[in-house]
C-alpha cells in the first residue's frame, strides 16, 4: 500500500519590515563585505540591497535589512565570519538555519544571508528559503562596483542586476516607489518546483510512521501523515490543509509530494 506525505516547509520571516537607519545598515554592509571577503565567502547582494545601489548608488533610504546570497559551498563560513565582527550577535531566525541566517546587533544590521544551491546541469541556482530559482548567469560571476558613500568599499552586485531587479520589482524598478517589495514572480517559483525539488521515493515501516519516526524527511519540514486506507480523498484534504496553513502562517506554499511506500 502507498500513502503520501505533503511536505510543508516552514518559512519564518526574520526581518521585521520596520525600517532601520541607513547608518546602521551601511555599517553592517561595510563590516560584512570585509569579513566575508577575508573568510572566502562567495556572495552577492540581492533584493532591496541591490536595488538601492543599482538605482541610487547607495542603500535605500528606507529598508529593514541587508540581503545577501551565499553559495552553498561557503555558507558554513557565514557564522564564524560574522562572529569576528560581533562576538554575540542576536540570531533572529534559527528555524531555517540550514538555508538561512539573519543576524543583528545593537546599532548594526540586520543582515539576512540566503544559501543558494546550484543545479549544475541546468545552470540554475535554487534559493530554498524563498522557494525560488534563477539562472546562474543572472548572479555569477558577480559585478564589482564601488560603494561611493564609503571610500574604498567595493561590493558585489548580480552579474545582470537589471534582470534580477526586473524579476523582483517589475520593469519599472528604476522609478522609486514608496513601499516597494520583492514579489517573487510565479515563473521563478515554478522553476524551483521543476528543477530544485524533484519527487522523492522512500520506504518506511508502518510502525515507524505510526510513531512519527521518519528520518527520510528533509530538515525543517512539517509533515502530515496519511493512513493508507484513507486513500486519495484524505490526500486531497491534507494538501488543502497544508496549503491553508501556509497561507495563514507565511502566505507561501510548498510544491512537492513525498510518496512513501508502507511496509510491515
Amino acid at each position: 500500500p502507498v500513502t503520501s506525505v505533503v511536505l510543508c516547509g516552514l518559512l519564518h520571516s526574520a526581518s521585521s519590515g520596520v525600517p532601520v537607519s541607513l547608518v546602521q545598515r551601511e555599517k553592517a554592509l561595510s563590516d560584512v563585505v570585509q569579513a566575508f571577503t577575508t573568510a572566502g565567502v562567495q556572495f552577492v547582494l540581492i533584493y532591496g540591497t541591490a536595488l538601492g545601489i543599482a538605482r541610487e548608488g547607495r542603500l535605500l533610504a528606507e529598508d529593514d535589512d541587508v540581503d545577501i546570497l551565499v553559495t552553498s559551498d561557503t555558507f558554513d563560513r557565514v557564522g564564524p565570519a560574522l562572529a569576528k565582527i560581533h562576538a554575540h550577535p542576536t540570531v533572529l531566525s534559527v528555524v531555517d538555519s540550514y538555508f538561512f541566517h539573519s543576524f543583528r546587533a545593537p546599532g548594526w544590521g540586520p543582515v539576512d544571508t540566503y544559501k543558494v544551491d546550484e543545479v549544475a546541469e541546468a545552470k540554475v541556482l535554487c534559493v530554498t528559503r524563498e522557494r525560488t530559482a534563477f539562472h546562474k548567469s543572472t548572479f555569477f560571476p558577480v559585478r564589482l562596483v564601488q560603494y561611493s558613500p564609503i571610500p574604498g568599499l567595493t561590493v558585489p552586485l548580480p552579474n545582470n542586476v537589471s534582470e534580477h531587479l526586473a524579476l523582483e520589482y517589475g520593469s519599472d524598478w528604476h522609478t522609486p516607489q514608496k513601499g516597494i517589495r520583492s514579489r517573487h514572480p510565479a515563473s521563478v517559483r515554478q522553476q524551483y518546483c521543476d528543477l530544485c525539488v524533484p519527487p522523492v521515493m522512500v520506504t518506511c515501516r508502518v510502525q515507524d510512521v505510526a510513531k512519527g519516526d521518519l528520518p527520510c524527511l528533509p530538515r525543517y519540514a512539517g509533515s502530515a501523515i496519511l493512513h493508507p486506507r484513507f486513500g486519495s480523498f484524505a490526500l486531497a484534504i491534507t494538501m488543502v490543509s497544508c496549503f491553508a496553513f501556509h497561507r495563514w502562517h507565511t502566505r507561501r506554499a510548498s510544491c512537492f509530494i513525498l510518496a512513501i511506500t508502507m511496509v510491515s
